[in-house]
C-alpha cells in the first residue's frame, strides 16, 4: 500500500458500528464533498457485504484504490474519478402544493443524468407526493429527505 495514503487522508468516515445496513447517503455525501485526486478513508466492519458499497461508489463515480484490515475493521481508501456533478437549489418555501412538485419536475427535465436537485419547501403534505412521484417515475430518484425546523428538504436525482 502507498504510505502517502496512510499518512494523509483527505477525509475519514468511520462506520464500523453499522452491522446490518450501510449508510449509503452518508458515504455519497462524503464523496460528493471530496475533491478529485483526494481520497476518503472509509472504516467499516469486515463482515459487511460489498454490494451496498459498490452501489454507493458507482453513483458517485468513485473507486476503491487500496484496502487494509486492522483489528477486525476494514479500511478502504476511496477516490473520485471525475469532478462532482452540479447540485441545483430549488427554494419553494411559501409555495403551496402541488407547485413544488411541478417546479421540481420542470427543473429535473432540464438537468443531466446524475445531477442533483435540492428542494426546500414548507408545504406540509409534500412528503407523500414526492414519494409517490419518485416511485412512479423511473428517471427520478429520491436520494435523501430530511426536516430542518419547519421545512422539508428533498435531494432528488436524475437517472
Amino acid at each position: 500500500m502507498n504510505s502517502a495514503i496512510d499518512d494523509n487522508p483527505s477525509a475519514v468516515l468511520d462506520i464500523s458500528g453499522f452491522s446490518r445496513r450501510l449508510p449509503k447517503a452518508a458515504i455519497r455525501w462524503q464523496l460528493a464533498q471530496l475533491p478529485v485526486g483526494h481520497y476518503l478513508t472509509l472504516i467499516l466492519t469486515a463482515g459487511l457485504t460489498r454490494d451496498d458499497l459498490q452501489t454507493a461508489l458507482q453513483h458517485c463515480d468513485a473507486r476503491i484504490v487500496a484496502e487494509q484490515l486492522d483489528k477486525g475493521r476494514l479500511h478502504l481508501f476511496i477516490t473520485r474519478r471525475r469532478p462532482p456533478l452540479q447540485l441545483l437549489e430549488l427554494d419553494m418555501r411559501g409555495r403551496r402544493c402541488p407547485t413544488p412538485i411541478i417546479e421540481a419536475r420542470r427543473q429535473l427535465r432540464q438537468m443531466g443524468i446524475g445531477e442533483q436537485l435540492r428542494m426546500r419547501t414548507d408545504c406540509t403534505g409534500i412528503a407523500n407526493e414526492v414519494d409517490t412521484w419518485t416511485t412512479q417515475n423511473p428517471h427520478v430518484a429520491l436520494l435523501n429527505k430530511w426536516r430542518q425546523c419547519d421545512e422539508q428538504v428533498f435531494l432528488l436525482g436524475r437517472s
